[in-house]
């Protein structure tokens, strides 16, 4: 329960922006790696970091921080409920550390991916498979496209939990 609350005062007190002093950025909405029963959205969060931690019953939460160095690129995939079904919520989870003042371009592949963060996040009523984990394979792709505008393609497995999402495609303009 008290993770569930943290998460709540987590996307309450955690509004994105697009109005950046370093780097300003507008997300597209393109998610074509969405599938068809849910809906996806990114955010970009700038000067804010996060890290892996474990509670004392060895449960993984985030904990967010503030940071003039990075900032933070979550993807969200929220499965649409199940009609007249309680508990039938279920949203997975993204979360990739760029640095505030230079974007890294390149592919990036298993542990080359450790300078980036990258934690996948399961949220459901699923008795013993849900948390967050380190995302230790995967291949991730951040192309610049113009001046302004990236492309990321980050496609990745975990072992540790079932997963629906393991490929995110989208576009950053950055203004």
């Amino acid at each position: 329960m008290n993770k569930i609350i943290f998460l709540v005062l987590l996307c309450i007190s955690c509004k994105p922006t697009t109005n950046m002093t370093t780097t300003e950025s507008l997300l597209s909405n393109k998610t074509s790696y969405c599938p068809e029963d849910g809906t996806c959205s990114v955010e970009f969060i700038e000067n804010k970091s996060y890290t892996l931690n474990y509670d004392e019953f060895n449960k993984s939460y985030l904990d967010v921080e503030n940071s003039s160095s990075f900032s933070t690129f979550i993807f969200n995939y929220t499965k649409n409920p199940i009609a007249n079904t309680e508990d039938s919520s279920y949203n997975e989870y993204v979360y990739l550390k760029l640095d505030s003042k230079t974007i890294q371009t390149g592919t990036f592949k298993d542990e080359q991916l450790y300078d980036f963060s990258p934690i996948y996040g399961r949220l459901c009523f699923c008795r013993g498979s849900n948390g967050y984990v380190k995302i230790n394979n995967g291949s991730l792709q951040i192309s610049k496209l113009t001046d302004k505008t990236y492309k990321v393609l980050f496609s990745f497995s975990v072992s540790e939990l079932p997963q629906t999402i393991n490929t995110i495609e989208e576009i950053i303009n950055f203004k």
